[in-house]
């Protein structure tokens, strides 16, 4: 190759090494890998290619030879890019992506490998990658291509890291090469790896290890359990002859929850493990005076090695009973018996600086503190999610400074006060060494503020500390964890609760989707302390991106290309429990689940979800939804890159911009202004347009739906009645004039449609055909519609049900003229009632009549929604004990409310809470909904005397909210992004009506929010909100957040009445019920309301 490239050079002939593709990448990389150190990679190069030192002076034989190169890498089809890479970087930098790890580079990788075996029992591949990945120190230990090799999680990447760690096992055994099979590296690795194992042995801080072995406190099971994660069959001796033959754990199994164990029966001094038939080698776990083992904390529950320092804060320690000792600073926090070890406790132990434990007269493991000889400063747990200004935890607690015992002297402590952006001291003291002080005692009460504690000694040593301080406050929050919410996170609350000397401001906080942090301020008459309140919530990243606190959007080549997608807890101090990733289709049925990856714990999770790739290129839509046990969230949506990005109308064509090119379409145009029509089909050529020369039937606004052409394909393609983002890629344009029709009635409502109705009353356009045409128009259509769309199509829905609504001048007039009983009459089924009550605001208005008893009575019968509107006066003025609401009189509206509505009324009519609430939350999950129920919902609506179910019977309640969940998902997200921030807006609404009034409208809200969080989408939260709202500003003094909101949502609440139309129903009913029954109780008591 070197002397081919000389030849063409001399010539001055265009090097064409990529005519042997193969070889030229094969060259080019094996010289990285042999020869690659740090900026000299072309010198290497052209020695190991023999080419000619002057040469490099002429042509510029690098970029000849990287272009060649990089030509040699496209047409083999491997990748021939770094992401992020400079351009002048771009030749070697793709060299050294298929290098792998350089020979210069490995010693810095078996360094950073024998430090990361120290601190376990076995080497867990993965586990390794993540931990040099998660600290900037470790990674700056590596050369830049080591990084690289280490940042993906790929088949060969954690291959390399076990075979490296089995041939670092086998020289430490004291094997002088490594036999054929066992390490299946390049010899290169050898010497590197002995050369680190000698560094190590000559430091003194390294001792031969024997195969990998691990030793875990099982808690669940109480046992001590042998974990064997090779792919082999091994034996297992314990001291006392006792022999256990185990099958080595896969990694697969290594991954799992329930992987297979093995458990030692009874206590041990030592155990010989060995692969069956080989040599065995032996651990001892415990000399014969020091009858004692420890594990760590942290799950898994590692045995901690003899003759370690004892690591920080909490262990669990096995010992015979009554014989452990400890010195002060030693405290058990739990004990009890270790079942089949007779006479033996588990015990959890806490230990401060400097203390010690040891088993009777056995040897003493002492736990020193890093820095200082165990000079601490301990705190109780800050307040989760409160911090100060500068990111300090605020603790409610006074601290306690630890002063060692060593050096034996006096130490000064100080206390400085932060004031005017400085340090001001305001006091010190002396305090003997081995003591314990409260540095911030001597403040006055309460204690408030940021301050700096100081510790030192005449010998020179010196610690100080941050400490932000609000003395006796506590902070709740709701809901424990924020979870995702289409397009931000769930809403949230806080509210903090100060001693009476303190005062905070504000003391209730909320958080929309977007706001995660609020400030807040604490005072007391000696100062002030700024502090940032947050509700721990979700966070998410893509590789090594940044935090979201919002879903991800993502194409199926993104999900392909990611090394990993990562959740965690937005509070450090938090542990997220061990989740389950899967995808779902549109329709939301679940496609495939996997699990984090390796022992991902703590407060964040990993995983592969390049295995989901596939899956999600099937689809045209999918979602990523993280399942915990506080319920199912959107972390990611996956969809296609669109096919062009923009659409403009030219010249009787329509121009796609951005189109992808080498993809075969068809267009399908949907006319805004004649959404009942199938849509146009047109091919696009290969310049990105399409004619509708042909087509003068179109115009006006256009949706444009674009669907890739499948010529292998057999079945004729399906096409929605109307278009939306799961179904392709949508554009929108704007055509001349509007569409046209043969058919003048068909052209009448399509001009009537466009604004230009003006010239023709409603009579003329309400014909039999069109009334069939504006019947069963698409839901998607009437979802997505501008507000000016939807409304001319509800007023046409108005006029279309007979000639009594011909004409609307007319009818305004009847409907004024109208008796209640006539109303009534008139009034269509829930379904189609409901959503038109809603759009003209009869349900947040006064009500239109004043019913008399037997009037009331009746509408409970025939239509409760309507009685429930009008029944506030006969509610509020009948006396309690006057009337008997068991069914007695049946012209009683109070006893007919009881008959209609059920037992739960009678406690809503007193203004007590409801005891069905509660039991809504028990009944069965979504899933469950079938026939049975479908017809237990209608049922209730029947207007009959004494239907069965009752309205307010919890089953048809949790009927009418399990409907929620059959809406598609583009809908849910609708109403959810339509709604964000109502029931906020309402909990604070009902906060500043009567007290008695305000809790029971708040403790309604309350439940169903429970009940939201429990499944995914907060549609009857939002719907019940909604009601409580309308009712509230029906009252003849109306809160003015409650108007203002009633006006800017009674379309937004119409469109969910029209899809929920039961839900809305009973809402209205219980919102009406629980505030016309609180201000009941209210006048019995002689309240005014």
């Amino acid at each position: 190759m070197g002397r081919h490239f000389v030849r063409e050079i001399c010539h001055g002939e265009a090097p064409g090494i990529q005519r042997w593709p193969a070889c030229t990448a094969l060259v080019t990389v094996g010289a990285a890998v042999e020869t690659y150190a740090a900026g000299t990679f072309w010198d290497h190069l052209w020695e190991f290619t023999g080419v000619q030192s002057h040469l490099k002076q002429k042509q510029s034989p690098a970029r000849a030879w990287g272009e060649g190169f990089l030509l040699s890498l496209r047409r083999i089809g491997l990748p021939d890019a770094v992401p992020g890479t400079r351009k002048r970087n771009k030749y070697v930098a793709a060299a050294l992506l298929h290098a792998g790890i350089p020979t210069h580079c490995l010693d810095d990788f078996f360094d950073l490998l024998l430090d990361y075996r120290e601190r376990t029992l076995f080497t867990d591949a993965e586990a390794f990658r993540v931990w040099v990945n998660d600290s900037s120190g470790r990674r700056a230990r590596l050369d830049t291509p080591v990084r690289h090799f280490l940042a993906s999680d790929a088949h060969h990447v954690l291959e390399t890291i076990r075979r490296s760690d089995r041939v670092l096992s086998l020289f430490e055994r004291g094997e002088t090469s490594v036999p054929m099979g066992e390490g299946d590296l390049p010899q290169r690795f050898d010497q590197p790896a002995r050369n680190a194992l000698a560094r190590r042995f000559a430091l003194g801080c390294a001792a031969p290890r024997r195969p990998d072995h691990g030793l875990l406190l099982d808690r669940e099971r109480e046992q001590v359990v042998v974990h064997l994660p090779a792919h082999t069959h091994w034996q297992v001796r314990t001291a006392d002859g006792t022999r256990i033959e185990a099958q080595g754990v896969s990694e697969e199994d290594e991954a799992g929850d329930d992987h297979p164990v093995h458990p030692l029966s009874s206590p041990t001094a030592a155990l010989r493990i060995g692969p069956a038939g080989g040599e065995a080698h032996q651990v001892d776990l415990m000399p014969a005076d020091d009858q004692l083992l420890l594990f760590t904390d942290s799950e898994p529950h590692r045995w901690i090695r003899p003759h370690r320092e004892l690591p920080t804060g909490r262990l669990w320690a096995l010992h015979p009973n009554d014989r452990l000792l400890g010195s002060t600073g030693v405290r058990a926090l739990y004990s009890e018996s270790m079942p089949g070890w007779g006479g033996w406790t588990c015990s959890l132990l806490e230990l401060d600086d400097n203390s010690w434990i040891r088993v009777a007269a056995g040897p003493i493991h002492r736990f020193r503190g890093t820095g200082g000889f165990g000079l601490a400063l301990k705190a109780s747990s800050a307040l989760p999610g409160v911090e100060d200004e500068d990111g300090t935890p605020v603790h409610s607690a006074l601290p306690e400074l630890v002063l060692p015992e060593r050096p034996a002297t006096t130490w000064t402590v100080e206390v400085l006060v932060r004031q005017s952006g400085g340090l001001t001291l305001r006091y010190s003291f002396e305090a003997p060494s081995g003591t314990r002080v409260s540095p911030l005692e001597r403040l006055p009460e309460p204690r408030l503020g940021t301050f700096t504690v100081k510790a030192s000694c005449p010998e020179g040593l010196k610690r100080s500390w941050p400490v932000a301080l609000a003395e006796g406050v506590e902070v709740h929050v709701h809901p424990p964890l924020r979870l995702f919410e289409y397009e931000g996170l769930q809403p949230g609350r806080a509210q903090l609760h100060v001693p009476g000397a303190l005062t905070a401001k504000p003391a209730r906080m909320t958080f929309s989707a977007h706001r995660t942090t609020r400030r807040c301020r604490v005072e007391s008459l000696f100062g002030a302390l700024p502090i940032r309140v947050s509700v721990p919530h979700l966070q998410v990243r893509i590789d090594d991106g940044p935090w979201h606190d919002r879903p991800l959007q993502l194409t199926p080549e993104e999900l392909r290309g990611a090394a990993g997608l990562a959740v965690r807890i937005s509070d450090e101090t938090s542990r997220l429990p061990r989740p389950q990733l899967m995808i779902a289709a549109a329709d939301s049925t679940e496609l495939q689940q996997i699990t984090p990856l390796g022992r991902s714990a703590g407060n964040t999770h990993a995983f592969a979800v390049a295995r989901l790739s596939e899956t999600a290129a099937q689809h045209s839509h999918t979602e990523l939804m993280l399942v915990l046990p506080q319920g199912v969230t959107r972390v990611a949506e996956v969809n296609p890159p669109p096919l062009a990005q923009e659409a403009r109308f030219e010249d009787e064509y329509i121009q796609f911009t951005g189109v992808t090119p080498g993809i075969q379409m068809e267009a399908a145009l949907y006319a805004w202004y004649a959404p009942w029509r199938p849509p146009v089909l047109l091919g696009v050529d290969g310049n990105g347009r399409v004619c509708t020369e042909e087509h003068p039937e179109i115009g006006g606004p256009v949706r444009v739906l674009l669907q890739e052409v499948d010529p292998w394909s057999a079945r004729a393609r399906q096409w929605p009645s109307w278009p939306t983002s799961g179904d392709g890629t949508i554009l929108e344009y704007e055509m001349p004039g509007r569409p046209n029709s043969a058919d003048l009635d068909e052209d009448l409502l399509c001009r009537f449609l466009a604004g230009g109705g003006a010239a023709c009353s409603v009579d003329d356009v309400i014909t039999p055909h069109n009334r069939a045409r504006t019947r069963q128009l698409p839901r998607a259509f009437t979802e997505e519609a501008s507000e000016v769309l939807r409304g001319r199509v509800a007023l046409l829905g108005r006029f279309r049900r007979g000639p009594s609504a011909s004409s609307p001048a007319r009818t305004h007039t009847t409907v004024k003229a109208l008796s209640f009983e006539d109303f009534l009459e008139s009034m269509p089924p829930v379904r189609v009632g409901v959503p038109e009550l809603v759009l003209n605001g009869t349900v947040s208005s006064p009500p239109r009549f004043r019913p008399g008893a037997a009037q009331a009575a009746q509408a409970w019968q025939a239509h409760p929604v309507i009685a429930a509107l009008h029944s506030r006066d006969w509610i509020r003025g009948t006396p309690f004990g006057s009337a008997h609401v068991d069914g007695a009189d049946a012209a009683d509206p109070l006893a007919e409310i009881v008959r209609r509505c059920g037992a739960d009324a009678v406690s809503l009519l007193v203004g007590q809470p409801r005891p069905g609430a509660e039991r809504v939350l028990r009944l069965a999950s979504p899933s469950s909904f079938n026939q049975s129920w479908r017809t237990h919902l209608n049922e209730a609506f029947a207007p009959t005397r004494t239907p069965i179910p009752e309205l307010l019977d919890p089953g048809v309640l949790m009927a009418a909210m399990i409907r929620c969940f059959q809406l598609s998902p583009k809908a849910r997200r609708h109403f959810v992004q339509g709604g964000h921030g109502v029931d906020l807006t309402l909990f604070q609404a009902c906060a500043e009506l009567v007290p008695a009034l305000g809790d029971s409208l708040r403790r309604e809200l309350d439940h169903r929010r429970t009940l939201a969080q429990r499944y995914p989408g907060h549609l009857p939260l939002l719907s019940l909100a909604l009601a409580v709202n309308g009712r509230l500003a029906a009252r003849p003094h109306p809160p003015e957040e409650c108007v203002r909101l009633a006006r800017s949502h009674h379309r937004f609440w119409a469109e969910l009445a029209k899809c929920l139309p039961e839900l809305v129903a009973l809402d209205i009913v219980l919102a009406e019920l629980t505030a016309a029954g609180a201000e009941r109780a209210l006048l019995q008591a002689g309240s005014r309301v």
